[in-house]
């Protein structure tokens, strides 16, 4: 009898193990959820920025990066698509419903608010390259500019990464990208507080 509990107890510790590092890194479940929207002119694949997957049809990006792209192809992870606006904000972001079903899964959003220091991390497309590209850094604080709220981050951004999604270090969508402020090699990270309730 006492063999066989110790043979259990060695089971039961193999197999927590074991689930503990198939586990998904917060890297992996942000992956998981973001997508890369692109075009197509005159024959170049132009990725421009980037959404993250709400359920089969919805993706959640910035308002301004789907400004005039009704004349052009949609791609959404290089698979063309037909698209439409299902609602916005004030604050820059939209939400699309596409016809061509997701295949990736659907972005676990955050419940609670980050602190200054707090690490994010980012999947975007940074000036038009053509694949996801991770970036780290931390959350700076929030301020007024202009007379809007405006959340900061130290992370390296460029045109492109709008309408990605910031994470946290559990991989839970905090906001998206809308703004990118810098000069030269440094570059810090914008984005607004979600608004919907406006609508």
């Amino acid at each position: 009898m006492k063999a066989k509990l110790v043979g259990l107890l060695v089971l039961a510790l193999a197999t927590t193990s074991c689930a503990t590092s198939m586990a998904a890194s917060p890297q992996e479940r942000a992956l998981a959820s973001v997508v890369s929207l692109s075009t197509v002119v005159e024959g170049v694949h132009v990725p421009f920025c980037g959404g993250a997957v709400l359920n089969e049809h919805e993706i959640l990006t910035a308002t301004h990066c789907m400004e005039g792209q009704e004349e052009l192809p949609l791609l959404v992870d290089g698979v063309a698509t037909d698209w439409s606006r299902v609602r916005k904000d004030e604050s820059d972001h939209l939400v699309i419903r596409v016809e061509t079903p997701l295949t990736k899964k659907p972005v676990k959003m955050a419940t609670k608010p980050l602190r200054a220091g707090d690490k994010v991390l980012v999947y975007g497309t940074p000036s038009g390259i053509p694949a996801l590209m991770y970036r780290e850094g931390a959350y700076a604080g929030r301020a007024q500019m202009y007379g809007r709220t405006v959340d900061y981050y130290a992370l390296q951004a460029w045109k492109g990464d709008s309408g990605s999604p910031v994470f946290n270090d559990k991989g839970e969508m905090v906001a998206t990208v809308s703004v990118v402020y810098g000069d030269g090699a440094f570059h810090l990270m914008g984005t607004f507080p979600y608004k919907w309730e406006s609508q």
